[in-house]
């Protein structure tokens, strides 16, 4: 089981509330680098984590801002909150 876990990964649904606000996104992404105790030294470590970025769509220029720093995306259409008929309404 052990040389599988360097093939896979945690994937987090919500990852506002999962990630640490304390460190930066370099740091976070940074923490499966350093748990594999791949041979790099930090040039490369922030090499990776920019390839990493931008292999998932965001840009590498964000990795030294926070997670609470980061816009979170607007719900979608079908978790808003749904307002029912009028007639539901009940008056005093």
């Amino acid at each position: 089981m052990r040389p599988l876990r360097r093939d896979m990964q945690i994937v987090f649904q919500d990852p506002f509330g999962s990630l640490s606000p304390r460190l930066s996104v370099a740091e976070i992404v940074e923490e499966g680098l350093l748990a594999q105790n791949t041979p790099m030294n930090k040039a490369q470590r922030r090499e990776a984590v920019a390839r990493a970025l931008a292999d998932t769509g965001l840009d590498p220029e964000t990795m030294d801002r926070y997670p609470t720093n980061l816009r979170r995306p607007a719900p979608a259409h079908r978790d808003r909150p749904r307002n029912g008929p009028r007639s539901q309404i009940r008056r005093a």
